[in-house]
């Protein structure tokens, strides 16, 4: 049992090399290491974006979250599942996106119902449950394509994060957005550049993962900025809901 869990981290070499012959090796440390903070990765990610749905099912309110961001960060992930599935990569250096795009279909569907736009619902998940077919059908989509796919999602998450950029800057607060599943994603971020660099040699994938990262860090900052901002709004608006 426990050395299948550590052949799950390390290679069959490393294994011999660390474990039956008590040898140092930085590489296969390096290997260890990468392996670990790719799996908390994806362990964090099951639960990173809770915090948001716990505020906005508390507030029953979604000021300032984008359904924009939200419907394109999810088309995203799921390209960039097919395309890590479909290339047989380590779960390890991608599962978040699993975990981020059930988390991101919750959120839309929360959007959507204290929108009071249950059609919109139903529409979302129709469309969802048929792009994740076509991802995931053996031969539908083609070696060539996946690639190109994969990078589309760069200026995708780009685009994803600018309305809420946007919506932030216009409105000088963050509103219903979440501190906590912010940074914490910022911070998986950071460390799946750690692992991809170590683990896939794939530059569409780098700089993705550099460029969403870039942005999540402006969300961030803006959290930061118009954190009392934010309060006196949300704090105004509570009074009103009393009155």
């Amino acid at each position: 049992m426990s050395q299948k869990l550590v052949f799950g981290l390390l290679s069959q070499r490393c294994y011999d090399t660390l474990i039956n012959n008590l040898e140092y090796d930085v590489p296969c440390l390096t290997q260890l290491l990468s392996k670990a903070i790719g799996y908390g990765i994806v362990l964090g990610a099951s639960v990173v974006k809770l915090p948001q749905v716990f505020k906005v099912v508390q507030s029953k309110r979604t000021d300032q979250l984008s359904p924009a961001m939200f419907l394109m960060e999810i088309v995203g992930y799921l390209i960039g599942w097919g395309y890590f599935n479909h290339f047989g990569y380590s779960f390890s250096t991608y599962g978040e996106t699993v975990f981020l795009l059930l988390q991101n279909a919750l959120l839309l569907c929360l959007v959507f119902h204290y929108n009071k736009q249950p059609a919109r619902i139903f529409a979302f998940l129709a469309v969802l449950g048929g792009l994740a077919a076509v991802a995931f059908t053996p031969g539908l989509v083609s070696n060539g394509l996946w690639p190109i796919l994969q990078t589309s999602t760069i200026p995708l998450f780009a685009a994803s994060r600018i309305p809420q950029i946007m919506n932030n800057y216009q409105a000088q607060s963050t509103g219903m957005l979440s501190f906590v599943s912010v940074f914490l994603v910022f911070m998986g971020g950071l460390g799946r550049i750690f692992t991809t660099l170590q683990e896939i040699s794939d530059p569409i994938v780098l700089f993705g993962i550099t460029s969403g990262l870039a942005l999540n860090g402006v969300i961030l900052l803006q959290i930061l900025y118009y954190w009392k901002n934010t309060n006196k709004l949300t704090a105004k608006q509570d009074g009103k809901k009393t009155q």
